[in-house]
């Protein structure tokens, strides 16, 4: 299993942080997931939808390429409170992944 597809299933609420820490330190990853820092609440993930980037909402995970991964809100497809601008950064919500542009999560090319 990919560390992509690892994080999906504890945004998707799926597995807990602890699941998630073991399998990602199993394959020898450099990150982990710190409660009470990006740590993502069962009442979270049970939330957050995301069919489409413009419709996202909840809480999910921000990954800028710097080896850790913040905690972030998105209503109706926007990040809250963030703007990545022209930097790469990923949205890991409700088991899916968008790239970011700016503040706006948008759909992969």
């Amino acid at each position: 299993m990919s560390m992509t597809e690892i994080l999906n299933k504890y945004t998707a609420g799926q597995t807990t942080l602890e699941e998630t820490n073991a399998a990602l330190a199993e394959m020898g990853a450099d990150i982990h997931l710190e409660p009470g820092k990006n740590e993502l609440t069962a009442e979270e993930t049970t939330a957050a939808k995301a069919e489409t980037a413009a419709n996202a909402n909840g809480f999910g995970l921000l990954d800028t390429g710097t080896g850790t991964l913040d905690k972030v809100e998105v209503r109706d497809g926007h990040l809250v409170g963030c703007d990545c601008g022209e930097m790469y950064a990923l949205c890991m919500i409700a088991g899916k992944v968008f790239p970011v542009k700016g503040a706006a999560l948008t759909e992969a090319e």
